[in-house]
């Protein structure tokens, strides 16, 4: 039995990034008073006092509800840090399974963790790909010495090594999405894109939409730096290179500044009911508007030219269309034999023309761009 004033929080969870809901409180208070406190949460002892590894929300509505010698009894076990961070992770998980904020939490929980050397994380493989790592406390992405003089270089980790320790892996073994999602969006508040409370009360769908769009926005600017970055490397004057150089930088800065615009446009619009998941790219099409630059209208015109072939012939966008073909094949003997061939001809000619678009445009295109 221990006394309400007693007991203590999961250290590992961050009251500031994740507070009490106070309306899961005041439910939680009526249940008290209904069927009284479940004694099933479990806790370890820590200086003479026992710290929760889950139940945050029935300790809080047990602070409002009783005086501060109030006694409950907790379940006792010999916990280590991996197991308290593991059983508030299952528990986040369970409950706020759809809780952007919570993932995050608990994505920062253990990469702090395996920061101070609380836990360790299983070791990458040497081939795996210097993109792919990061390297804790930072999200980002990269060797981040030098941006960040205090990291830890010998605390590196990927997604998939946060997914095995979590044990939130797909059927398939693939990391969980909403964990991706986390990262992409922890890394995005640490480069001062987005904050905090523009994923505050988003489903992870929803975060996912913020990510996503915020990221379109910041590599097509990104990609207008590399160009000019690329030019200044070409340049035969120093005052040649130095206009270009100029003009790289301003696409950087120009970068961040539309990635934060678009992911706060998206965030507001998701959270007020004005747009839905699928609709949120026209959200980022009205706030980062193309300029005279091609390479920013380029895109937006590949994004509606992949929308519109996507969906021509698709079952479930062009229904019409294509029930009338399944039912041509069907009845295709009935066809005027040269009418038949025609068509059978069309279909082979444009399959060709976008065949050979693809491979230009995985291949030769990005080489000619950066190359002129």
């Amino acid at each position: 039995m221990f006394a309400v004033k007693d007991i203590q929080p999961n250290p590992f969870r961050n009251i500031d990034h994740y507070p009490i809901d106070k309306e899961r409180v005041q439910e939680l208070r009526e249940s008290l008073r209904a069927t009284g406190f479940w004694d099933n949460v479990v806790a370890r002892m820590v200086n003479g006092k026992p710290e929760i590894a889950y139940g945050h929300h029935r300790l809080a509505a047990l602070k409002e509800e009783y005086k501060q010698t109030y006694q409950v009894d907790l379940i006792i076990k010999d916990l280590d840090d991996k197991a308290m961070i593991k059983i508030m992770a299952n528990e986040n998980m369970e409950e706020w399974k759809h809780s952007a904020e919570t993932i995050m939490e608990t994505v920062r929980a253990v990469v702090s963790a395996y920061a101070e050397g609380l836990i360790e994380l299983s070791a990458l493989h040497e081939k795996t790909s210097k993109n792919r790592i990061r390297y804790a406390p930072s999200f980002i992405i990269g060797d981040a010495r030098d941006a960040i003089p205090s990291i830890d270089n010998e605390k590196p980790y990927t997604v998939e090594s946060l997914a095995d320790f979590l044990d939130w892996h797909e059927p398939k073994g693939d990391p969980k999405r909403k964990l991706k999602d986390a990262v992409l969006a922890l890394e995005l508040i640490e480069q001062g894109i987005l904050v905090e409370k523009d994923f505050k009360g988003l489903t992870v769908f929803q975060a996912r939409a913020v990510v996503e769009q915020a990221r379109i926005s910041k590599t097509r600017h990104e990609t207008a730096a590399k160009v000019f970055e690329q030019q200044a490397q070409q340049a035969k004057t120093p005052r040649a290179k130095a206009a270009v150089q100029e003009k790289a930088q301003a696409a950087r800065q120009e970068a961040k500044k539309q990635a934060t615009a678009v992911g706060q446009a998206v965030s507001r619009q998701l959270k007020e009911g004005k747009v839905g998941y699928r609709s949120v790219a026209k959200v980022r099409m009205e706030v980062d508007k193309p300029e005279k630059n091609k390479l920013l209208w380029i895109d937006d015109f590949a994004e509606k030219l992949q929308a519109h072939v996507s969906a021509f012939l698709d079952s479930y966008k062009d229904p019409k269309r294509v029930r009338a073909l399944e039912e041509m094949i069907i009845y295709r003997e009935s066809m005027q034999k040269r009418t038949r061939k025609n068509l059978s001809k069309t279909f082979r000619v444009v399959a060709k023309r976008l065949s050979d678009y693809a491979d230009r445009i995985d291949t030769e295109a990005s080489q000619k761009m950066l190359g002129r």
